[in-house]
């Protein structure tokens, strides 16, 4: 048996890591994510291969995502998601403050009568 060459295996394995890559990260592999993922990590097809048949394929019909639904609720209610936290929209957000004061305040009313 053969003895296993450590630098040998790294650079194989660094060979399939930029394959993959250049597989996924193609113009091709950007418009069609999900068949670039099958063909980079799932079939032994050369980047030339796989690019050229991800540019004959179709484009992918894009899926609204978990985070995306979530973000469209979020939006709907006037409250935006940034890198830093969520943003309140100044105008709705102020009409639901003085219709919840509003509220509280007739409750209130209620009570002490």
């Amino acid at each position: 048996m053969a003895a296993v060459n450590p630098r040998q295996i790294e650079q194989l394995l660094a060979a399939e890591r930029m394959r993959i890559s250049a597989i996924i990260e193609s113009e091709a592999g950007k418009a069609r994510p999900m068949l670039a993922l099958e063909l980079a990590l799932r079939s032994p097809m050369s980047v030339d291969a796989a690019t050229a048949l991800l540019a004959k394929a179709a484009p992918e019909a894009r899926h609204a995502s978990a985070a995306d639904s979530f973000r469209a609720a979020l939006q709907a209610e006037a409250i935006g998601i940034t890198s830093l936290g969520a943003e309140v929209a100044t105008d709705k957000r102020e009409a639901r403050l003085k219709e919840i004061r509003r509220n509280v305040g007739k409750k209130g009313a209620a009570n002490a009568e």
